[in-house]
């Protein structure tokens, strides 16, 4: 078995042992394992995250956009409307960790996050299955178009603007229209 066949044979536990003994033998190597774990802990994986998004988008049913709908206190709320109103519920702690990554983080892992949203946007928008496409179905161009503006606005470099609209635009091809929002 060779060296690299070795440690991709490993369970998890005898990794984690592994772990351990070189972290408690080689202080110069502990300090990269830290780092490392925690760059590992934090890195958001945008297909994960798209999965998330596209699972919460989905999980709204027409018998959830239609209880919300009708007559309120304040008039009426139409299906489209209330179908709206639930996305935004739904990816509010999507939006949450976005501003944690780019408050106490770095700009590039939040970036990752936002692509992985915008991807999850993407993917139910092309997968169509989802009952709040039936009643609101320019909500999700309209509602991902609002995040990656919002996100762009927060860019300072035109550099990071540009590369950001180039791998959204690769990644979901039917989002193509921000290069029309930002003037490139």
């Amino acid at each position: 078995m060779s060296s690299s066949d070795i440690l991709s044979s490993l369970t998890g536990h005898q990794a984690y042992i592994l772990v351990q003994r070189v972290a408690g033998t080689y202080d110069h190597l502990a300090a990269i394992l830290r780092t490392e774990a925690r760059d590992l802990l934090n890195e958001p994986d945008r297909q994960e995250v798209a999965q998330s998004v596209l699972e919460a988008l989905q999980s709204i049913e027409s018998d959830e956009i239609y209880s919300r709908s009708g007559k309120t206190e304040f008039g009426y709320l139409y299906p489209g409307e209330a179908a709206d109103e639930l996305m935004e519920e739904r990816m509010e702690g999507f939006l949450y960790r976005v501003d944690q990554l780019r408050d106490f983080s770095d700009q590039r892992l939040a970036q990752e996050f936002v692509i992985g949203i915008l991807l999850g946007f993407h993917l139910c928008s092309s997968e169509g299955r989802a009952d709040l496409l039936d009643d609101s179905p320019d909500a999700l161009m309209e509602f991902s178009e609002t995040i990656a503006q919002d996100w762009i606005r927060s860019l300072t470099d035109p550099k990071t603007v540009k590369s950001f609209v180039e791998e959204v635009s690769r990644v979901c091809p039917d989002f193509t229209h921000l290069h029309r929002l930002t003037g490139q």
